[in-house]
C-alpha cells in the first residue's frame, strides 16, 4: 500500500537523520555521507538479527560487536576530520 511505503520512507529518513546527529559535532561541515551510510547500515536491526541468527552471536554479543564496530568506524573518520586535526594541533 502507498501509505505504508510513505511511512517506511519517513521512518528511514528519521533514522538516518538521528544517526547523523551523533557524530555531527566532530565535523565542521557535518559528517561525511559515507560515514552516515556505514553507521545506518551497521545500526539497522537486520544487521543485529543476522549476527544472532546467521553467525551464532548472543544478543548481547551482537550488540557489543555492533557498538565496537561503530566506535571504530567513527574514530577513523573523526581522526581525519578538520576539527580533530585542529584539536591535535593545539595540544602541547
Amino acid at each position: 500500500p502507498p501509505d505504508l511505503a510513505v511511512q517506511h520512507r519517513r521512518a528511514d529518513e528519521a533514522r538516518r537523520a538521528t544517526t547523523a546527529q551523533g557524530p555531527a559535532p566532530a565535523f565542521k561541515d557535518g559528517p561525511p555521507p559515507a560515514l552516515i551510510g556505514l553507521l545506518a547500515a551497521l545500526l539497522d536491526f537486520r544487521t543485529w538479527q543476522s549476527l544472532v541468527t546467521e553467525h551464532g552471536l548472543t544478543e548481547a554479543g551482537a550488540s557489543d560487536a555492533i557498538a565496537g564496530a561503530a566506535c571504530r568506524i567513527l574514530d577513523g573518520y573523526a581522526e581525519s576530520s578538520p576539527l580533530e586535526s585542529a584539536k591535535k594541533g593545539s595540544q602541547p
